[in-house]
């Protein structure tokens, strides 16, 4: 009975034509003009990945970015919400570290960091993250920068994970000095 009073409302709200049901099945009506921004910024991505010129992905990845609008659903609950949530984050987060990657290769290691900042405020502990603002700073001539970086990695990793630098990064950071 709930079911059917929530379809009721959705009908009377948006209209009668928004949720179909064929085969005793209900479903949203995709030939409708609407816009879902969860739809665009994964088309956005999807687009990126198959372009070969680095400057289209940037912009695409770009676009992507500024749809999204901080965690799906945030006052959603449940396992799937969360699940969502978490997906949705890491393709963020993913597109975040391309882009600044494709800016650090296009010799534009400020707007690198500008964008390895903003991730290492969601996640203190990702360690690509501080390895490409490593790079943004030597490229910059940035030595101390350098170090600093790699030290904040070793403290957040030491306080909030209890682990040491990878051998990766503490390789990087000394190759760059």
């Amino acid at each position: 009975m709930q079911f059917r009073n929530t379809l009721y409302f959705i009908r009377y709200a948006l209209g009668q034509e928004v949720i179909i049901s064929t085969d005793r099945r209900y479903s949203f009506n995709l030939d409708m003009d609407y816009s879902y921004d969860v739809q665009e910024f994964e088309h956005a991505i999807a687009e990126a990945v198959e372009s070969e010129n680095s400057d289209q992905k940037v912009e695409l990845l770009q676009k992507a970015l500024l749809l999204y609008q901080g965690e799906f659903y945030p006052e959603g609950d449940g396992a799937w919400v969360m699940l969502e949530r978490q997906r949705l984050s890491q393709i963020y987060e993913h597109s975040l570290l391309e882009v600044a990657q494709l800016h650090l290769e296009k010799g534009e290691p400020k707007i690198t960091l500008m964008h390895c900042q903003k991730i290492l405020a969601e996640d203190h502990c990702l360690e690509s993250a501080h390895r490409l603002a490593m790079q943004a700073y030597a490229a910059l001539g940035n030595r101390s920068g350098v170090v600093n970086q790699y030290e904040q990695c070793k403290q957040f990793l030491r306080d909030e994970l209890g682990l040491e630098p990878s051998p990766e990064t503490s390789q990087l950071q000394k190759i760059l000095l």
